[in-house]
């Protein structure tokens, strides 16, 4: 099989030009919508399957039912834009979804719901030397992507890679968008943030810019996450537990993380109910943390605190957590039920 000449620059789009041909253990893509992102890995993954010997790729989306007309297509494509013809320099299969080129190298398509069969596809005679997940938003977090990528990675001795795209999710606490922000502080990974304005207009269409700028003037936020890949926000979430993490007393002080600037939130209440106080720090790495509570309950005490007392308790507590971090207060919100609290701490 003899692949014609063809310059990469013209058919990659340029933010992927300087990873294109890296074997950097774990490629991570994320960005918007029109970045190109799926032509890219199908492109890689069709280049270096043909390339060297003993390297064949495993690709991945979490349903089995969604391969054919995706990733399957892609890599269809990306083989025909090296000028290499079904039938000819491969053979292209449905059922299982296959394609086998003439160097005896094997693109696999495989749903993230049946592990046991992404197990079978381990060939001791022709290497699997590149995972592909596309779309990683659609898994339920990391633990199965650990595990398919353990079982890949045996017997390979001189380079693997597994690469991972998707369009991040607006919410920052996503777990894909934490594991991504924790993948990159490692020295085997690498992470493209990619968008539509570095890719040459006619690949993706007159219309398709003209929507994007579009949605631009008239929804700016919503333009930034959907043609940008930015994480935009919370988006009206109030609260979900499962969106706590629970971090060591002791782990500001032993990751150097300097917190910007605390909120206080007050719920006060005096002769009946507990008076509370908690003290939340915005950090330099972009979460937030609870940093203290004050709890004072008059529940069966015979001499309950007056708002005066209560007052200065809460003075006394925002002032401690204030030095203890050297930073000032952004705001603080207390209910209107206990106006003399109110009075007293305003």
């Amino acid at each position: 099989m003899i692949m014609k000449q063809v310059r990469l620059k013209e058919i990659v789009a340029p933010h992927f030009w300087n990873t294109f041909n890296s074997k950097v253990t774990h490629q991570i893509d994320k960005g918007g919508r029109g970045s190109t992102k799926t032509s890219k890995n199908s492109l890689k993954v069709s280049l270096f399957c043909e390339q060297f010997k003993s390297c064949s790729a495993v690709i991945i989306r979490r349903y089995q039912n969604t391969l054919r007309n995706s990733v399957y297509k892609e890599i269809k494509r990306a083989l025909k834009r090296f000028h290499l013809e079904d039938g000819k320099d491969y053979e292209a299969f449905k059922s299982p979804l296959e394609i086998h080129l003439n160097n005896k190298n094997n693109i696999y398509f495989a749903g993230g719901d049946d592990y046991e069969k992404i197990k079978g596809m381990i060939d001791e005679d022709n290497s699997v030397k590149i995972l592909w997940f596309e779309e990683l938003t659609e898994f339920d977090g990391p633990d199965d992507i650990d595990q398919i990528v353990a079982t890949f990675t045996r017997g390979n001795d001189d380079w693997f890679i597994v690469l991972y795209s998707f369009n991040p999710p607006k919410n920052k606490f996503h777990w894909v968008n934490q594991w991504a922000e924790q993948m990159s502080k490692r020295k085997d990974c690498i992470v493209t943030q990619s968008d539509y304005r570095t890719v040459p207009e006619k690949w993706l269409g007159k219309i398709f810019i003209e929507q994007a700028e579009e949605m631009k003037k008239n929804d700016e936020k919503r333009y930034r996450w959907i043609y940008l890949g930015e994480v935009i926000g919370l988006e009206g979430l109030i609260y979900n537990p499962d969106l706590i993490e629970y971090v060591d007393e002791d782990y500001i002080e032993k990751n150097n993380i300097r917190i910007l600037y605390i909120d206080f939130s007050i719920d006060s209440g005096h002769q009946t109910s507990a008076t509370t106080c908690g003290g939340y720090g915005f950090g330099n790495d972009g979460y937030w943390y609870l940093l203290d509570t004050y709890y004072y309950s008059p529940n069966e005490k015979p001499n309950k605190k007056s708002p005066s007392e209560l007052s200065k308790d809460i003075f006394n507590f925002e002032m401690t957590l204030t030095k203890k971090y050297k930073t000032g207060i952004d705001t603080e919100t207390i209910d209107s039920a206990e106006r003399s609290i109110k009075k007293s701490v305003f």
